[in-house]
């Protein structure tokens, strides 16, 4: 029984009678996603209409009998035939030039049902098979681009873009096995890419830069082989990818022998490039772990008892980094001091520093999932150092066990290093150490500084006797918090400035009125005086069924309609 119902639901499934037009339709719906389009909707909608319609189609023009076929789309597939050299007049939709293995044995049944008007329901089940193997479909495909006249080339930091970088930078690694894997390509592709590789943007929808790989394999620029799905580049796409890495990165990509070739020799002439001993490794301190609590906790005076060089800095994110910065001579004199500000690069890592009791503060605010999120975007490997504080004391007004978890899931989720520590004087040690093994381990190489933007190209380009860091400026303006405000919330941020209005009467004054040009029209539109100050009295607030009150509708009227106003 169960096996006839599978064998009547496989012989359900259709193929398109348009295949051409439903390819067409499918990438211009790629791009209007990537673009952050609505034409994608009516893409879509497009789409699951032609797949709905038996006959063949002859033009753009036959589509507009079609639902969600409009002019435009018409007038698109039209133009898109012209520039492929297609003649779709007799109704065959240009067999001979469509460069997919789904269409040799449907063309032969299209041509024999044109005589009797119509399409066989079932006319291409091989179709499904061919594409699986996929390995006639790119190669004339080829031939197609080249009858186009036109040469793909996608646009900076799309899907195709960086999947095409991702390959060509594992092509030119030593020890590059051929090919690379769906997970190995997500994960490598993700930081060329302005748009998720994994999860759709679009709410409800299933479409990610991932998606983009068909168009890729269309086009003949990747290949498709094996079970597991292996993904490697064809002869045009290798050399796509090289021309892309020149281009934006500066790398030439591995000949066709498959060697190594190294960066590429004309580097920029601005980038800084360190030679071993022309460099010293220093800790660098935020400001914030010299004031406060955690002066009384001297670390400082700690780490400079254990002879670790340091200097205290103001740091967007995170509490320690380390930074290779240039040491020039001073004079004729043989005592070395650091006197370059310029060159400075920050080694990979970088320390968030956490007592038990500000974690649970950061936890209650809503500052622990922020500041993660923010370190992660660094794309530095982040330390997540946690250091016992209050034995006792349990988990300072926390459910009981709920630090040990968001450590945890620190740790699992979030990929961080977790390091425990018992005291300051244990966390000063571990600096210490960590200072002194990567002094060991980055002061006999060649460093090169580059940009945030290049940084996770150049991350994976480490030998052994050179290797790339990111420059400290990119590092902390990248990390500063930036924001942009809307009119409405600065609007409420002016508000809460005045004494006693509070963040919720903010929120219930400008849910009436969003903007201050808003509040003034109805502050003009009052009879009197009397009645401007009593305007936004009765407006509720919160949840306790308050309202504004006089005093504080009378002090917002005067501040925006008197001359002076009263302390």
């Amino acid at each position: 029984m169960s096996q006839s119902i599978k064998s009547t639901q496989w012989s359900n499934v259709k193929a398109c009678a348009n295949p051409i037009f439903e390819q067409w339709l499918t990438e211009w719906r790629e791009d209007a996603v990537q673009k952050n389009s609505k034409m994608q909707y009516v893409y879509g909608k497009a789409i699951s209409s032609l797949r709905k319609y038996p006959l063949l189609l002859p033009n753009g023009k036959a589509c507009l009998i079609l639902e969600y076929f409009g002019p435009s789309i018409a007038k698109m597939i039209d133009r898109r035939m012209q520039q492929e050299n297609m003649s779709l007049d007799d109704g065959s939709q240009g067999f001979e030039d469509l460069a997919d293995s789904q269409v040799d044995p449907y063309k032969k049944v299209a041509k024999k049902r044109q005589k009797k008007d119509g399409p066989s329901a079932n006319s291409s089940q091989s179709q499904d098979d061919d594409d699986l193997d996929g390995s006639q479909g790119p190669a004339k495909v080829t031939k197609l681009q080249k009858r186009g006249g036109r040469t793909y080339v996608p646009g900076q930091r799309t899907g195709p873009y960086a999947l095409l970088v991702a390959l060509g930078l594992r092509e030119s690694k030593p020890g590059y096995r051929g090919y690379m894997t769906k997970t190995e390509l997500v994960q490598e592709s993700q930081p060329h890419c302005e748009s998720s590789m994994s999860r759709s943007e679009v709410a409800g929808g299933n479409y990610t830069a991932w998606n983009s790989m068909s168009t890729l394999v269309n086009k003949g620029l990747v290949r498709k082989e094996g079970n597991p799905t292996k993904y490697l580049l064809s002869t045009e796409g290798r050399e796509l990818a090289s021309k892309l890495l020149q281009v934006d990165f500066g790398l030439k990509n591995s000949d066709e022998n498959g060697s190594q070739s190294s960066a590429t020799s004309n580097m920029t002439k601005y980038r800084t490039q360190l030679e071993p001993g022309q460099f010293e490794i220093i800790l660098y301190v935020d400001t914030s772990e010299t004031s406060g609590r955690c002066k009384k906790d001297e670390v400082i005076g700690e780490l400079r008892k254990n002879g670790v060089k340091m200097e205290v800095v103001r740091l967007s994110v995170g509490d320690f980094i380390w930074v290779c910065r240039e040491i020039v001579q001073a004079g004729h004199s043989s005592k070395r001091l650091t006197i370059s500000r310029s060159a400075e690069l920050v080694l990979p890592y970088v320390v968030e520093r956490k007592r038990s009791d500000d974690l649970a503060h950061s936890i209650k605010d809503g500052r622990y999932h922020e500041q993660k999120s923010r370190l992660r975007r660094t794309g530095l490997q982040v330390i997540y150092l946690h250091e016992e504080y209050g034995k006792g004391q349990g988990d300072f007004g926390l459910a009981e066990g709920a630090l040990k978890r968001a450590i945890a899931n620190t740790q699992l989720v979030d990929g961080f290093w977790i390091q425990e520590t018992s005291n300051i004087k244990d966390t000063c040690s571990y600096l210490t150490h960590m200072t002194r093994h990567f002094k060991k381990m980055y002061e006999s190489k060649k460093v090169s500084g580059c940009t945030k933007q290049e940084w996770p190209t150049y991350k994976g380009l480490e030998t052994p006797s050179e290797t790339y860091f990111m420059t400290f400026s990119d590092f902390n303006d990248f990390g500063t918090k930036k924001r942009t405000w809307k009119i409405t919330e600065m609007f409420a941020r002016h508000l809460v400035r005045l004494r006693g209005l509070s963040i919720s009467k903010a929120s219930a004054i400008v849910k009436q009125y969003p903007t201050f040009a808003a509040l003034m029209s109805a502050y003009e539109e009052c009879s009197s005086e009397k009645e401007g100050e009593m305007l936004i009295s009765g407006i509720y607030f919160g949840n306790t069924g308050r309202t504004i009150g006089p005093a504080i509708s009378r002090s917002i009227y005067k501040l925006y309609n008197s001359p002076t106003f009263p302390k």
